[in-house]
């Protein structure tokens, strides 16, 4: 596969994806916020599903967005050298493990973790009992327990001594992803109907 490293292009440049994220972010929570309004002038069926669903996706994203920024900061802080993406894309540092030692990766993915982590407990933080904010939390918990779940399907061949670029490729096949993906949104469901069930609702 040909990478395109012309890292001096505006798309690919720092500054670029700051700019890029911030605007992002900024457009989720303008967007949310003015849903919330029109959801509370008349609480609908309707309005209530595209707030459930919008607050759902925008802090998906934003821990999308928070993982990207972890694998570059991780990866940056153990001296790894990646080219970014262009800001037209999803991913960030385009991370050869062929290039890089294990140490190098084990920053990238670690810092991801941390870093979507670190969002989704800011974002459930902020819970309070209304519409808005039950579904951004239910968005921030599914990322984590998604990509966690995903994320060791390549750390946990890597931790145990494998190879890195066989676990990373082995380990983010498209099949993976959405069997893995399948099995954490399950349990994740099947905990959240065991709350409401036995635990005396959901807030």
């Amino acid at each position: 596969m040909r990478i395109d490293t012309a890292a001096t292009h505006w798309s690919r440049s720092l500054g670029a994806w700051i700019v890029r994220d911030v605007l992002l972010l900024a457009l989720f929570v303008s967007v949310w916020q003015a849903l919330r309004s029109w959801h509370a002038n008349e609480a609908t069926a309707f309005r209530a599903t595209a707030l459930s669903v919008s607050a759902f996706l925008f802090a998906y994203a934003a821990c999308y967005v928070a993982h990207e920024w972890g694998h570059e900061i991780g990866a940056r802080v153990m001296r790894a050298d990646p080219p970014r993406g262009s800001i037209r894309g999803f991913v960030q540092p385009l991370f050869d493990p062929r290039a890089h030692s294990r140490a190098q990766f084990l920053g990238l993915a670690f810092g991801g973790q941390l870093a979507y982590v670190a969002t989704a407990v800011f974002i459930v933080a902020a819970f309070q009992p209304e519409l808005a904010h039950r579904a951004a939390s239910l968005g921030a918990v599914a990322f984590v327990t998604q990509s966690l779940s995903v994320d060791f399907a390549t750390l946990g061949p890597v931790l145990r001594g494998g190879d890195v670029a066989t676990a990373s490729r082995v380990g983010t096949r498209p099949s993976v992803i959405l069997r893995r993906t399948a099995v954490a949104w399950t349990a994740l469901a099947a905990v959240l109907v065991g709350v409401h069930a036995f635990g005396g609702g959901l807030p």
